[in-house]
């Protein structure tokens, strides 16, 4: 599988991903014995790499492929059913799970990230990712912050909600500094046309009006599942739910909520728990009140 994965750009160069692709065995790419090994962080990297080789496989020609072959459908569903996640190339797979450091003893940065795995290849692609791996890092601060304030009641300081709230803006702010970074390697017009085509997914998408069919997998119907998207990053949901933001009920509200789905189960589940647990916003107003008069 790795070296398929590796292979990817110059498969998508010469147009010859399907072919590659449909010379294999219906259990070429095996993943059982992986499984079995419960070994986590290489069944993720195997998580990763099948989604990469079946969008590249789906996208990689001048027509939507509609059926994936057996080689890819039936490791990609177990793979997918022990994570949690359908399957489909996810904000998991395609950020999350797929760099590294270039120096071990550096932090991650913009200038100590690479990918391990990519479509095309080059420097606009590889940016648009590593923008979004710094992203999650420099959230991290916010993050736990959030889960702390999410735990605290009215027998609180009001300075130690500050503390919480004020981590978060700084985490923010950092996460601001890098997000205005992208243009300097992330041409608009090369991530539309070149990056943003292989992350498409298979859910409310023209091309594939029909659904896509795994084969001998879900018994051979279509299936839909959405694309992968930087609103599958539980950053926003994680702080909306401590914070006790809500939001109305609207078409997006919706679209936001299914995101959750393609989300590792543990970020699922963090959400709900700051969402459920979190008097933050009550507190902060009743401190507010109580400060007025």
């Amino acid at each position: 599988v790795s070296d398929i994965a590796s292979q990817l750009p110059k498969l998508l160069l010469t147009g010859t991903v399907q072919k590659k692709i449909d010379s294999l065995k219906p259990n070429d790419l095996s993943v059982d014995s992986l499984i079995k090994s419960n070994n986590k962080k290489e069944i993720k990297l195997a998580m990763v790499h099948i989604s990469f080789i079946s969008h590249a496989y789906i996208w990689g020609s001048n027509n939507p492929a509609k059926k994936l072959p057996e080689c890819l459908s039936k490791p990609w569903v177990k793979l997918s059913n022990y994570l949690g996640r359908p399957p489909i190339l996810s904000y998991a797979s395609y950020c999350l799970d797929n760099w590294y450091r270039l120096n071990k003893k550096e932090p991650i940065s913009l200038e100590n990230v690479g990918l391990l795995t990519n479509f095309l290849g080059g420097v606009d692609e590889d940016w648009f990712v590593t923008i979004h791996v710094c992203i999650e890092d420099a959230a991290s601060k916010a993050l736990h912050a959030a889960y702390a304030l999410s735990r605290l009641n009215e027998d609180d300081s009001i300075s130690t909600y500050s503390k919480h709230l004020k981590d978060i803006i700084s985490s923010l702010r950092d996460v601001n500094s890098i997000f205005s970074r992208m243009p300097e390697k992330c041409d608009p017009y090369v991530y539309y046309h070149r990056v943003r085509p292989f992350i498409f997914g298979t859910k409310d998408n023209p091309d594939l009006k029909k659904g896509l069919i795994y084969q001998n997998q879900f018994n051979n119907k279509p299936q839909f599942f959405r694309g992968e998207t930087g609103a599958q990053s539980s950053i926003i949901p994680l702080l909306d739910g401590a914070l006790g933001i809500k939001h109305t009920n609207d078409n997006l509200r919706h679209y936001l909520n299914e995101m959750r789905d393609y989300m590792p189960p543990k970020h699922r589940k963090m959400i709900e728990y700051v969402e459920n647990k979190s008097q933050a916003k009550k507190f902060i107003d009743k401190s507010k009140k109580l400060t007025k008069e």
